[in-house]
């Protein structure tokens, strides 16, 4: 091994064979299956279930339904790992059914029959907020919690963080530019190219085998003693080679499913898998934001020292790259730019770190001409960053960046243009 040479991951060869297995790759004879039963209705109760025809369908082991599991939940235990007497979101579990085979269990479920009665649903944050919005948990201040988890009985509000810096009014007093806008975005799934899945068995000895496409083993050994009282000590989770996770696999809910779907067919090894459709609406997938306009309000402010630079926060700027990583230039393409454009496009741009840790973008209060509709990034942040040979000041704990991809330079050079360049 030596700096500078490439290394062969030790799976590289298996994976671009196909010889490499995943969890849902392990199949053993007398291996059951389980399928999902989900809610149809983001909102709605459950006013009865009736399995009876799906227990007597061919090969059917078993059906699992919430009926006194406990409540689960990390920061506050307020979700049954089956829905019990309500569901709160589309694609919530009511059912596991349990049969030899996939198509089996598949089948069955569809015999399953629930009676819902539809509840006004809950849209957005901004619906969960308003006076008067349907209430998804009626009895929230029963719930076991943390110490750092203060919900609020009778809203839908689960815990309510304040963070105050500084004096916000006279910040804004002194700014010369204002941005106003309101944020947003939608609940989205990872779209792994495995979709989650997890297998359980329970051993004569009470021993509890887990194998999962999982990211976070030892929290399943964790959640199965907290909810359930197994012995950690006797819950070992295998996780094969995961395909894709990017964070959606860290949340334990299918391994759960798989433990109690194993418990009720006497310790037998069940097979959990997520059809895409289920791996989007039905397991946990990334959540989704809003902010109002007033909370999600921005401002760019001239400062003294340096009349010529605006500092702003990094978080709300549309661009192509990502700016939570360690420093690199990042310049938003024209077609995502909101109203802030007046002042990021063909703006000198520089990300830095401030003493205090937070990424902001310097960006010079220059007039450059356009970059033109051809160039990539590369090329448009050489030819914004160094026209003229502009340097940017080092002030306040802010470096001054070099020159992309030189590891000397602290500015760049003139870039032959045809118009000129303002001072």
């Amino acid at each position: 091994m030596a700096v500078g040479k490439s290394i062969i991951r030790k799976e590289a060869w298996d994976k671009v064979t196909g010889r490499a297995k995943y969890t849902n790759d392990f199949k053993e004879q007398g291996m059951l299956h389980a399928a999902l039963v989900t809610s149809p209705y983001a909102h709605a109760r459950i006013l009865s279930l009736d399995a009876r025809r799906a227990l007597a369908a061919p090969g059917v082991h078993a059906v699992v339904t919430g009926e006194g599991l406990p409540l689960t939940g990390e920061d506050m235990r307020d979700r049954p790992p089956i829905a019990v007497d309500k569901v709160r979101y589309y694609g919530e579990v009511v059912a596991v059914v349990v049969a030899d085979t996939l198509a089996q269990a598949e089948q069955a479920a569809r015999l399953v029959r629930v009676v819902y009665e539809p509840l006004p649903a809950v849209g957005s944050p901004g619906e969960a907020l308003k006076e008067g919005a349907p209430l998804l948990h009626e009895h929230l201040d029963r719930y076991e919690k943390n110490k750092t988890t203060h919900p609020e009985p009778g809203t839908n509000v689960a815990h309510r963080t304040k963070i105050r810096k500084g004096n916000i009014e006279q910040g804004f007093a002194e700014s010369d530019v204002i941005v106003e806008t309101s944020v947003s975005f939608a609940p989205s799934d990872h779209i792994a190219m495995e979709t989650r899945c997890a297998t359980a068995e329970i051993w004569p000895d009470g021993t509890i085998h887990i194998s999962a496409s999982s990211q976070s083993p030892f929290m399943i050994k964790k959640l199965l003693h907290t909810y359930f009282g197994e012995e950690t000590g006797k819950v070992i989770v295998h996780t094969p080679l995961v395909g894709g996770a990017y964070g959606g696999k860290a949340p334990v809910q299918l391994e759960l499913l798989a433990y109690l779907a194993s418990k009720a067919v006497g310790g037998r090894k069940v097979s959990v898998w997520n059809s895409r459709e289920h791996d989007m609406v039905t397991s946990p997938v990334h959540i989704g934001l809003e902010q109002p306009s007033k909370s999600a309000r921005q401002k760019m402010a001239c400062s003294r020292p340096w009349k010529s630079y605006f500092y702003l926060t990094a978080g709300l700027i549309p661009t192509r790259r990502s700016m939570s990583a360690a420093p690199q230039p990042s310049i938003a393409p024209a077609r995502t730019m909101s109203k802030t454009s007046f002042v990021i496009h063909c703006a000198s741009i520089r990300i830095a770190r401030t003493r205090r840790r937070f990424a902001v973008l310097a960006i010079a209060n220059r007039h450059l001409p356009s970059s033109g509709p051809s160039m990539n990034w590369h090329e448009r942040f050489n030819l914004t960053h160094g026209r003229c040979g502009a340097k940017m000041p080092s002030a306040r704990g802010i470096r001054p960046q070099r020159k992309y991809g030189s590891p000397k330079a602290t500015s760049a050079t003139c870039r032959p243009a045809s118009t000129d360049c303002a001072s």
